[in-house]
């Protein structure tokens, strides 16, 4: 089984915060333990984290 949540923030203890961003709630509580917890019990599972990607391009600068 492959699990794959998506989350807001990540801290460097690998805490993850999937639905608030200081007093604004993005959305509700949700199965997302759940869901990374059948993934690891399962035979070759993995639990898959992702981060929205984030990047401003300057005027006049290329993308690596």
């Amino acid at each position: 089984m492959i699990s794959i949540n998506s989350a807001l923030e990540v801290d460097l203890l690998g805490q993850v915060c999937a639905d608030s961003l200081g007093p604004r709630q993005f959305s509700g509580v949700g199965g997302q333990v759940d869901f990374i917890r059948g993934a690891k019990m399962s035979e070759g599972g993995k639990a898959i984290i992702a981060l929205p990607a984030r990047r401003r391009i300057h005027p006049g600068s290329f993308p690596c």
